[in-house]
């Protein structure tokens, strides 16, 4: 019989056997969501709460790059009005980007999932399934912000897990900068839970469940990567 804990534990040992159990709780979506979105959103919500708006608006502009003196300042001056609002921007931000992204990606699982087993709906819960690699993040990072020495952290500390901040370390002024830094090991994750997803779902065989899974994911990336080389 499916359980709530069996399933908190299945997404991350044994994909598998988490969709096996969803066939019959499609309704469990609302718990990916929570541990996934929400408790994210609350840790990156914590994260910028304990920033100085000062300490914020010197990081957005040294993000810049390379600026003239006078553009700072003109940055400077309106960033801000805006700094005292960054944690509930960004917390808001993260639960309505999830949601938005959440939906596309549903409507293209149901789209190429060829069954009409599974409604749209179901396909919704589907994804936030996948995302639940995202708990373990947060986790990470409410821990490193735990152990921080002080609330003011760069503002690219939440992609503690990216390529470029675990093996490259380029310079914000590099080409690929911001792709690498977007490229998270646990939106890799995400691809491979998604696979063995649809491996169940969709009765998709291995190498195929992998393809499709990551598709979207791969084209964004890999659109990103070809404008940043230009």
């Amino acid at each position: 019989m499916a359980t709530l804990s069996n399933a908190l534990i299945n997404v991350f040992v044994a994909p598998k056997s988490l969709f096996e159990d969803l066939k019959e709780a499609k309704g469990w979506g609302w718990i990916a969501l929570i541990f996934s979105t929400v408790f994210y959103a609350l840790v990156t919500y914590w994260l910028y709460s304990g920033m100085s708006s000062e300490w914020i608006v010197e990081q957005q502009i040294a993000q810049m790059g390379d600026v003239s003196p006078a553009e700072a300042d003109q940055a400077r001056n309106f960033m801000q009005d805006s700094a005292p609002y960054t944690a509930p921007i960004a917390a808001i931000s993260i639960i309505l980007v999830t949601l938005i992204m959440n939906a596309l990606y549903a409507g293209y699982l149901k789209l190429v999932s060829r069954t009409d087993e599974f409604s749209y709906g179901d396909w919704y819960s589907f994804s936030l399934w996948a995302m639940m690699p995202m708990f373990f993040n947060a986790l990470g990072l409410a821990l490193l912000v735990l152990l921080a020495d002080s609330p003011d952290l760069p503002l690219n500390f939440a992609n503690y897990a990216s390529l470029n901040q675990l093996v490259l370390n380029l310079p914000v002024e590099h080409a690929l900068y911001a792709w690498t830094e977007a490229l998270n090991l646990f939106s890799v994750w995400g691809i491979v839970v998604a696979a063995a997803g649809l491996q169940i779902w969709a009765k998709m065989k291995p190498v195929t469940a992998y393809v499709f899974a990551g598709l979207p994911f791969t084209l964004i990336m890999g659109i990103w990567l070809l404008f940043a080389l230009i």
